[in-house]
């Protein structure tokens, strides 16, 4: 327990639109593997499929931090966490709107 209390802990709401149950299951596997590749292990990721909200990335463990190191190490990770998360958004949903297309 004491490993998580010092990590942020994100969870990643995945906008899985119109995709039938299997398809979102693979989609949001798909974006977590992904996401994970990317090692970030000073952070808790949690990732939940959605279908009327938007994705979105929310942090479960808000601190209150007054030293500037600890600040800044954890914008730097917010913001890495940020742009892979929407690369990867991306990238995919141009696969699944192509997918769409050819049905």
């Amino acid at each position: 327990m004491e490993e998580i209390k010092n990590k942020l802990i994100l969870v990643f709401y995945i906008n899985i639109g119109g995709l039938s149950i299997s398809n979102a299951a693979s989609y949001v596997q798909k974006v977590q593997q992904q996401f994970e590749s990317q090692n970030f292990t000073d952070l808790v990721q949690y990732f939940i499929p959605v279908r009327d909200a938007e994705t979105r990335i929310e942090c479960l463990n808000p601190q209150f931090i007054t030293n500037k190191k600890i600040i800044d190490d954890f914008q730097k990770t917010l913001k890495r966490v940020d742009e892979n998360f929407k690369k990867i958004t991306k990238n995919f949903n141009h696969k699944k709107i192509s997918e769409n297309e050819t049905k």
